[in-house]
């Protein structure tokens, strides 16, 4: 399965791939640790949705030449893990 390409309108829908390998033309370029209760703080470790969709546009934006894929790489309780990749 290959990752989903980014939404910045709908930054939590998106596939999870915690159980499938990546194909090997796609490159990890960033892994962010984002809230996914809806309860976070600014404060805290896990960025919040406006924090995450703040650094998926500057990621975007710093990356116009590219396109960008996401998928969940990690779940825990409340957090989850979302790892950005481009394809070679």
């Amino acid at each position: 399965m290959k990752p989903t390409k980014i939404r910045l309108e709908q930054p939590y829908n998106t596939k999870d791939l915690t159980d499938i390998e990546i194909p090997k033309e796609f490159t990890a370029i960033e892994e962010f640790f984002v809230d996914s209760s809806g309860f976070g703080k600014p404060t805290e470790m896990a960025l919040t949705p406006a924090q995450f969709e703040s650094k998926v546009k500057n990621l975007q934006e710093s990356n116009k030449s590219k396109q960008l894929y996401w998928g969940i790489t990690g779940m825990g309780q409340f957090q989850v893990y979302v790892t950005v990749y481009t394809k070679d």
